[in-house]
């Protein structure tokens, strides 16, 4: 996972209404140069208009 502060991965990050099963993994050296790499190349072709919509039924859940 990239973390950078105070950019947009903190409005996908888990919350008091978000009850998903979190799991991170920490890399470093050559394993997370491929980890960036893989996940700048996917952000360039989906971009945050592949992020789908938080269902109806859920929204009530958000605080």
């Amino acid at each position: 996972m990239l973390v950078k502060p105070g950019g947009r991965p903190k409005l996908l990050s888990p919350s008091n209404s978000n009850i998903q099963n979190w799991r991170i993994s920490i890399a470093s050296g050559k394993a997370r140069d491929r980890i960036i790499s893989a996940l700048e190349s996917e952000s360039k072709l989906h971009g945050p208009e592949g992020i789908q919509a938080l269902p109806e039924d859920y929204r009530q859940f958000r605080s």
